[in-house]
């Protein structure tokens, strides 16, 4: 959807900022953290994509209360909630509730999957949320370590997209910054969070190789962490103890560290080019 959302945004038909924004008001309605997308269009003041984002989120919320009721919702928001540890959901949902077993007998092969197959790498699957990180090393008060480090996070890209995203007119600068914002904050949910979740990290390098200059990124001492983190993410190094983890951190820090870099410059750019149309 997000990948849509940014071919919609590279298009020049009337309403495409807006189509943008109803395609990530949907993501954000599957995916709540993805509601964070829109702190830099907001602070840009791009209405017509906050327009959208609105209508995007309450079109899908209308169409699921249509389907499955409030009912749904409220057992989502209590699963959470008890996954994440806020509540305890016993004092929810005190009686324990029987699920009769059915006798069911799954074919060997399903949609092309076999299950007497196994993966190799499958025994080294790495939770790489920062929950873990905290859990390993025995920290106590991990979720208010956690809300702490989001707060934290959310100031920095606020000063951050404040100081340069306002001086960038460049919509495409903007969604890079609010993909970028939701990817990172994802790391302080308290939850399980695993390595096929870098498959996300794509559309923010493939903008990033598609808006910046090729040759700079190639250059840039940072490309060794991306270089790094995909060696180790394809498997090439299974006797480096947690690699998919360390993976999933050099790819985040190069993407995060690289963007900001890049957006940066942008702002530079764009402040000179406003000088100079002054002064002409």
């Amino acid at each position: 959807m997000l990948s849509i959302a940014w071919f919609c945004l590279n298009k020049t038909f009337k309403f495409n900022n807006f189509v943008g924004g109803v395609l990530v008001g949907i993501t954000a309605s599957l995916r709540p953290p993805f509601v964070l997308l829109f702190i830099p269009f907001l602070i840009s003041r791009r209405y017509s994509f906050l327009l959208g984002g609105l209508a995007g989120i309450l079109f899908n919320l209308s169409l699921s209360f249509a389907v499955v009721d409030l009912f749904i919702w409220q057992k989502y928001l209590l699963a959470m909630f008890g996954m994440t540890g806020y509540i305890n959901l016993s004092t929810f949902s005190p009686e324990q509730i029987t699920i009769p077993r059915l006798d069911i007998v799954y074919p060997k092969v399903v949609e092309g999957f076999d299950f007497a197959i196994r993966n190799p790498l499958e025994a080294h699957l790495d939770n790489t949320s920062l929950y873990d990180v905290l859990n390993a090393i025995d920290i106590p008060n991990k979720r208010d370590i956690l809300i702490a480090g989001f707060i934290i996070t959310i100031v920095f890209f606020l000063l951050f997209s404040l100081k340069y995203l306002l001086k960038n007119r460049d919509l495409k600068s903007t969604f890079l910054f609010g993909v970028l914002i939701c990817l990172i904050c994802e790391f302080f949910i308290p939850v399980g969070r695993y390595s096929y979740y870098d498959v996300q990290m794509l559309l923010p390098l493939l903008i990033l190789i598609n808006q910046a200059s090729v040759m700079k990124l190639i250059s840039s001492r940072l490309i060794i962490f991306l270089l790094s983190g995909m060696l180790l993410g394809m498997g090439c190094f299974a006797w480096v103890p947690r690699f998919l983890f360390f993976s999933t951190y050099l790819i985040t820090f190069y993407v995060f560290t690289s963007s900001l870099v890049f957006l940066k410059q942008e702002a530079k750019f764009e402040t000179k080019s406003s000088q100079l149309s002054v002064a002409d």
